[in-house]
């Protein structure tokens, strides 16, 4: 497929009817749950981060359905409604290719015959030469009906795929998570719908006394000036890295309440916590959230980890803005990040490689993968992340590797980016060849291109518009004659 000739460029309505037939069976995707013929806008929840929708629309016809998926990126070329080893081995006529729509996007028009239910897509990597297996349920979206309200807008995103949030009249904001969880915001003074789902999380504003264990969470707060929200904190004094949440545990404002598996539940009861924000390590610890749940506390997990564009993890300001009525605030925010990265985007790669890393306590190079978002910053800026041929879809952000395979890869590359968030910042290039001889004999090292992250870079997850621009800076040279960058700075033999 690598070399595969593009044989169709555009697929009429009467080879989309072929494919909708031969894919759905003699059924042909009929529309059992009785809907008429027109066109429904549609939410796709995909078991893949890398295979992002940003829009759907679920065209009826005849009592057919069809879901016309508009993807967020250019890496697919086709996909198949059937599993990664069913589409190697079908011909090239079985498999739907994409069209563009008004905006230019890559959309796909698969097959369906019901809603809310499970269906195996392959989609074929142009990147990668690969078909990888995903899982997508598409549901209509909603119109007020399931919560007994009446819709007047959507939050515009532009980049996140991981939530919604959905205005009503009355003020209601009915939230949903990616991951399948829904919250409905009271307005203070309002009470909530009669007859809500229960299986629907209450939270009535004002919130106040939250409990944040999801830390890339607590910067958003931050910026947005409502840390006056939060009163307990899963990470202790010493352990963040923005200086306001620090400050505000040093002052007692904000007080440690145990980390995310091991909560103080008594203290939580006793400052009448609403809400507990995680991060989706509480997956690992399932009889937690469903102790906080039993308190009556309502448990969202942050899930921006999942978002595959770096800019969308940063989107998640909005989400939290909506709990806190500081949507304005949030919206301004998001845009001056987005106006780094549109300033970065239009202008031409560097070519220049990159790897980007850090060494284990056990002595191993630690890699990210590369659909992770940092490789993917790396590229956004201009660069080439040395480990692009990683394994798509791992299911980790990161790779352990030998080193003597780290070094064949990585000794060339023009740059080398210590991570040092994870292991402790490194104070000169000796320090770091300490960790291993064989960084000695790296390209990057002898040249002196060698950067170090900073502590809060996995904390500050607001400016990572900035990061990309520091990243630019760094491939075009622009700072050879610096040493220090936003979140990044450069290692200097020691004195």
């Amino acid at each position: 497929l690598k070399h595969m000739k593009k044989k169709i460029r555009l697929i009429s309505l009467l080879m989309a009817a072929v494919l909708l037939f031969t894919a759905c069976g003699p059924a042909g995707g009929r529309a059992k749950q009785g809907l008429t013929d027109g066109i429904y806008e549609a939410e796709v929840e995909s078991s893949a981060s890398m295979f992002r929708v940003v829009h759907c629309e679920l065209v009826v016809e005849d009592g057919k359905m069809t879901a016309v998926m508009a993807m967020s990126g250019e890496g697919y070329g086709y996909v198949y409604p059937g599993t990664a080893a069913e589409a190697e081995a079908a011909d090239e006529s079985e498999y739907i290719p994409f069209e563009r729509d008004s905006e230019g996007r890559k959309t796909f028009a698969f097959p369906i015959e019901k809603l809310d239910t499970e269906y195996e897509c392959a989609a074929y990597s142009i990147k990668k030469d690969t078909w990888y297996d995903r899982t997508l349920v598409f549901r209509l979206s909603s119109d007020g009906s399931e919560i007994g309200l009446t819709l007047k807008k959507r939050m515009k995103l532009d980049l996140a795929t991981q939530f919604s949030v959905d205005y009503y009249e009355g003020g209601y904001k009915y939230i949903k998570l990616g991951d399948g969880s829904r919250f409905l915001v009271v307005p203070e003074g309002m009470e909530k719908p009669e007859g809500l789902d229960s299986s629907i999380s209450v939270l009535q504003q004002p919130i106040e006394n939250i409990y944040i264990a999801a830390t890339s969470s607590m910067s958003l707060f931050d910026a947005l000036g409502s840390l006056s929200s939060v009163s307990l904190s899963g990470t202790k004094e010493d352990g963040w890295y923005i200086e306001n949440a620090k400050q505000a545990m040093h002052d007692g404002s904000i007080i440690y309440a145990g980390k995310y598996s091991e909560p103080d539940y008594e203290l939580l009861l006793s400052k009448e916590c609403p809400l507990a924000v995680e991060s989706m390590m509480i997956g690992h610890a399932p009889d937690v959230r469903e102790k906080l749940e039993e308190l009556g506390m309502v448990v969202l997990v942050d899930q921006s980890s999942n978002e595959s564009h770096p800019l969308a993890k940063t989107e998640w300001i909005k989400l939290y803005a909506a709990l806190l009525n500081k949507e304005d605030e949030a919206e301004r925010l998001f845009d001056e990040q987005m106006k780094y990265l549109s300033e970065v985007e239009k202008l031409e790669k560097t070519g220049k490689t990159a790897a980007f890393f850090y060494i284990s306590s056990a002595g191993n190079a630690v890699v990210r993968n590369s659909d992770d978002y940092i490789s993917k910053m790396i590229e956004l800026a201009g660069g080439r992340y040395i480990f692009d041929d990683l394994e798509e879809g791992s299911g980790s952000a990161t790779v352990t590797i030998e080193m003597e395979e780290f070094f064949s890869h990585a000794k060339d590359a023009d740059y080398v980016f210590y991570n040092g968030a994870i292991t402790g910042e490194v104070n000169s290039i000796e320090e770091l060849v300490q960790k291993n001889p064989l960084l000695k004999e790296f390209k990057a090292v002898q040249n002196g291109n060698v950067w170090c992250t900073t502590r809060n870079l996995y904390q500050e997850t607001t400016q990572l518009g900035e990061m990309i621009k520091s990243l630019r800076t760094v491939f075009t040279g622009e700072a050879d004659n610096l040493t220090e960058l936003p979140y990044l700075y450069r290692l200097m033999p020691a004195d």
